[in-house]
């Protein structure tokens, strides 16, 4: 959990095999904290609610330039990665795949922003059993740039 103007940076090593009761399985970014994710792991996480892999909130920042997000159930919203209220997630880099949620396998972005200058999503995240992709607008974010499994994001 990364709050307040703390920062995290993510090299190598692997966040895994985490169960919190709400959001964000192995990361929750919030209120202006900084992660930066160059290399490593984050697998195997599975929240209750969102965010499998990463949850980014209420200002929080996360860049992802190396790395992989891959085998976290986001429960309802964002297996791999859910991006929310003002929070901002910026990906260079990397791959998020294999991830489960009834909305976004890979990625929802609710009313925060998912920028992609890089890296991959593949088509093997499983959006459960309603959503037809490996990412998820709700509208009230924005999505810019960047290729889903080959084809262009919203």
């Amino acid at each position: 959990y990364v709050d307040a103007g703390g920062t995290f940076t993510m090299s190598g090593g692997e966040i895994s095999g985490n169960t919190p009761v709400a959001a964000g399985g192995g990361v929750y970014v919030d209120a202006g904290g900084t992660f930066t994710m160059s290399g490593g792991e984050i697998s195997g996480n599975t929240p209750v609610a969102a965010g499998g892999g990463v949850y980014v909130d209420a200002g929080g920042t996360f860049t992802m330039s190396g790395g992989e997000i891959s085998g976290n159930t986001g429960g309802i919203f964002g297996g791999g990665v859910y991006v929310n209220t003002d929070g901002t997630f910026t990906m260079k880099g990397g791959t998020i795949s294999d991830n489960t949620a009834m909305y976004g396998g890979g990625v929802y972005v609710d009313s925060g922003r998912f920028n992609m200058n890089g890296g991959n999503i593949t088509r093997d995240n499983t959006p459960e059993p309603v959503s037809p992709d490996d990412w998820y607008d709700q509208g009230l974010g924005s999505w810019t740039a960047g290729t889903v499994g080959g084809v262009p994001g919203p």
